[in-house]
């Protein structure tokens, strides 16, 4: 990992003069692995849910998570500038919202700010509503 500066020199066919370009180039793997696992638990008004957010890390980072709505609300913040040490991570959302049990497709995004710079990653989940009640 690190910030290299890529040069390409070109020799036209044509004979006219040489050409040289320069790119700098960042190559950053600090943050890897992004992983969305959902679950649901007891069924109606009593059903408890979570999303386990998953990714790794190569070396220290500060680290953001957000859970975004299909319309790219924020719904929730599981991480916010969180310093983190290198090696597998694990956040957990209630998905709650408010008193209401989330459900329906999110994003899930991750962002690892590092001495490279900052670097994402982005995942879809489903979040499956509870069974309805039981009715006796």
């Amino acid at each position: 990992d690190g910030v290299y500066v890529v040069v390409a020199r070109l020799t036209p066919d044509d004979g006219s003069g040489e050409t040289e370009q320069r790119r700098r180039v960042i190559f950053d793997r600090t943050l890897s692995s992004l992983t969305a696992r959902a679950s649901t638990s007891g069924r109606g008004r009593r059903a408890r849910g979570r999303l386990a957010i998953g990714f790794r890390l190569l070396r220290s980072a500060r680290v953001t998570a957000r859970v975004l709505s299909s319309s790219g609300s924020t719904l929730a913040t599981p991480a916010s500038g969180r310093l983190l040490r290198p090696g597998r991570q694990r956040l957990v959302w209630n998905r709650m919202v408010g008193r209401t049990l989330v459900s329906g497709t999110v994003q899930v995004t991750v962002e690892a700010r590092s001495r490279y710079g900052t670097s994402g990653l982005i995942r879809s989940a489903t979040l499956r509503p509870p069974p309805p009640r039981r009715r006796p």
